[in-house]
């Protein structure tokens, strides 16, 4: 069994008989503006999610080790591809087979084997291949390595992030729906853990599981740049979960998620007692929090006091 990458037009017929990926109409689908490359300096689950989780999808129906009967050869037609865009195509099909191999037409394979391992350096020490510079973006004095989707598509989504003296590695904020865990990997920094702080240096793991709506940040307030690994780990694997995030300093809650994006300040948070003893009675809530009788269906108006 092997997968076989060759480079085709999008104008070349689907042929039922050799089961195959057509990276190339996907391609200018998802990414009409970078056919065949991976734009530089992005953020990848947003600019390359939607191509990538296309991929491992349609490598799930045909592909996997342990489906009887697979076809012995799965076609990836690819575009012209750049060095970076190669690589990014051959480390997802090396998750799905043990042989990947650039091939002719007629089946015929040429080169070596270029199946690469799901590995990524994080201490600077070592090269990942033309597709991580792709992945690297500074902003705000911080630099941020993804390292998505080298790693694949599990619900793990990895950060390697570089904060500057003076610089913060994110809000003080929690999230409902995504557990975080931070590797300090190089310097000293401290904490913010709510409301406590925590001097944190090379070495210490810090959790933050979902539950307890518990806050955190990292400031880079020690005098020295700090590494950290930033390790998301999100219910669904294409992180389109609804996740409610709360940005305290700011008096902020953000509602997203596939099919949502709102804002409200904290300060309208209720403990939600109104509604239960209220809830067989019609009336419309205001943003400020309060209400006013109103009839509805099924439900007469509540009085006011």
């Amino acid at each position: 069994m092997a997968i076989y990458l060759r480079r085709t037009s999008a104008n070349e017929p689907a042929n039922p008989a050799h089961p195959s990926l057509r990276w190339d109409l996907a391609w200018s689908l998802f990414l009409p503006q970078h056919v065949g490359d991976i734009p530089e300096g992005i953020y990848p689950r947003g600019v390359i999610g939607d191509l990538t989780n296309w991929a491992w999808n349609e490598f799930s129906k045909i592909g996997g080790r342990l489906r009887p009967g697979r076809a012995p050869i799965i076609w990836c037609v690819v575009p012209l591809l750049t060095p970076a865009g190669e690589d990014y195509v051959v480390r997802l099909a090396s998750f799905w087979d043990d042989d990947v191999y650039w091939a002719e037409k007629d089946g015929s394979r040429t080169g070596n084997n270029l199946w690469r391992p799901p590995l990524v350096s994080i201490d600077g020490q070592g090269t990942t291949g033309a597709l991580d510079a792709r992945l690297t973006a500074t902003e705000d004095g911080a630099t941020t390595r993804f390292l998505y989707p080298q790693l694949g598509l599990g619900r793990l989504h990895a950060m390697l992030e570089t904060v500057q003296p003076g610089q913060a590695s994110a809000r003080l904020h929690s999230h409902s729906a995504v557990d975080e865990y931070y590797l300090i990997v190089s310097g000293k920094a401290t904490l913010r853990m709510g409301p406590h702080t925590v001097t944190v240096e090379k070495g210490h793991l810090i959790g933050k599981p979902t539950g307890p709506d518990l806050t955190s940040q990292i400031l880079a307030d020690q005098g020295e740049a700090v590494t950290i690994l930033d390790m998301e780990v999100w219910p669904d694997f294409r992180f389109r979960d609804k996740d409610v995030v709360h940005y305290p300093d700011f008096g902020e809650v953000i509602m997203r998620g596939s099919g949502w994006r709102a804002l409200f300040p904290d300060a309208a948070l209720d403990d939600g007692q109104d509604l239960l003893e209220y809830y067989e009675r019609g009336y419309r809530r205001h943003r400020d929090g309060t209400w006013s009788p109103e009839n509805l269906p099924g439900a007469p108006a509540r009085k006011t006091d």
